[in-house]
């Protein structure tokens, strides 16, 4: 849902897009999930999935970590907690990519399952976004994203790998561009990926968001508006 009503009107995708690996440099502080020797390259698999094509036990993984997201406060407008029948209508709105780390030089798994190697959910997902219209209608080719990097990862680029992998989903989806309309400026590590990457700074929101600070108190935020268009994009 967007300001301007529902973006239910674009065509869904009927088809799920191929998974795309990226590669993630080893940190030396590797979580116990991780085996790979400290030196072994070990990579993100981008699943793109839906509400119907997701498996049922993962469902709550994802709903408990947003719903974490959105209670510390500082990076999402939504208030938390979230119960979950509102986290799936709101973030499987449209498409969901879910990213499953994976050890060692391997052909890129063509199924969750296979990625996930027998593993638990919680062990081997390390981050998931949402890509949709941000608006309806005559400007629903402009996407919009929302990123979760799962908290126990955070550190190690996954970040980084989520976002490029944006940029190669959301042009094969048939979008044109994206924008975001509320970054924070707090946001200092979104930004500058973003800037990375690509992306003007086409406006300011000032005291767009009232966040939470690290003593406890809350403070109003500016927000920069972000956008980048896809029409240069190549797409094999």
């Amino acid at each position: 849902m967007s300001p301007y009503g529902s973006s239910e009107d674009r065509p869904r995708c009927t088809t799920l897009l191929p998974p795309f690996t990226i590669p993630l440099k080893a940190s030396s502080r590797q979580p116990p999930a991780v085996t790979a020797a400290p030196d072994e390259p070990f990579s993100l698999v981008i699943f793109h999935v839906t509400l119907d094509s997701i498996p049922a036990d993962l469902i709550p993984l994802l709903h408990d970590e947003f719903s974490a997201e959105l209670q510390r406060g500082n990076s999402y407008p939504q208030q938390g907690p979230i119960d979950i029948d509102a986290f799936k209508a709101y973030f499987f709105a449209a498409d969901v990519f879910v990213g499953i780390a994976v050890t060692g030089q391997v052909d890129t798994p063509t199924t969750l399952e296979l990625a996930r190697a027998e593993r638990s959910w919680s062990s081997c997902v390390w981050g998931f976004y949402y890509i949709k219209p941000n608006y309806p209608g005559r400007s629903s080719h402009i996407c919009n994203g929302g990123f979760v990097v799962i908290n126990e990862f955070r550190g190690r680029g996954v970040g980084g790998v989520l976002a490029q992998s944006f940029l190669h989903f959301a042009p094969r989806l048939g979008y044109l561009g994206s924008i975001f309309n509320l970054v924070y400026a707090s946001n200092t590590a979104s930004l500058a990926l973003w800037d990375r990457l690509g992306f003007t700074r086409v406006g300011v929101v000032p005291k767009a968001g009232r966040l939470k600070q690290a003593d406890g108190t809350e403070a109003y935020v500016d927000a920069f508006i972000i956008y980048k268009s896809f029409e240069e994009a190549e797409i094999a």
